[in-house]
């Protein structure tokens, strides 16, 4: 684990205003996950349209915790195998201290993280009105893993 300063230092070598941008896509981004679930809650009948809203909160939640616990890891992890990274950064150890280019490492996840549940969410879809809602976590899980493992960013 970095020392406080270790952490510092490292964030004043990243530009500026390339974290105010990549900090601003962020947050503009992220409603894209719900705007899908209200998109295809359109899609729905009248008595099932929470349930196509409610599978993108659910689809956030999940894969927000499995990004941080294994997915950036398996994305981005340095080394490992032929398709996905080690796991230098389980539970994202060791992700506030370094930069990634010219921004803080922490920020290029929670980027990343955006288009993973986009992605799931776009996908989960396909649930609306066909099936129960808490076997979609399943679905998200086993395939957000998947998508991943192959991603291989470094």
């Amino acid at each position: 684990m970095a020392s406080p300063s270790a952490v510092l230092a490292a964030w004043e070598a990243c530009d500026k205003t390339d974290t105010l941008f990549v900090l601003v896509c962020t947050v503009l981004c992220w409603t894209i996950v719900p705007t899908v679930g209200i998109a295809y809650s359109g899609y729905a009948w009248k008595r099932n349209g929470m349930s196509a809203a409610m599978a993108a909160v659910l689809t956030i939640a999940t894969c927000s915790v499995q990004w941080f616990v294994v997915g950036y890891t398996l994305a981005y992890g340095p080394g490992g195998g032929w398709f996905f990274g080690d796991l230098d950064h389980f539970l994202h150890w060791g992700v506030l201290a370094e930069p990634v280019g010219t921004i803080p490492a922490i920020l290029f996840s929670e980027f990343q993280l955006v288009f993973e549940a986009t992605v799931c969410a776009i996908a989960v879809g396909g649930f609306c009105e066909r099936g129960r809602l808490w076997p979609v976590v399943f679905f998200i899980a086993v395939g957000f893993s998947s998508v991943a493992a192959v991603w291989d960013g470094g």
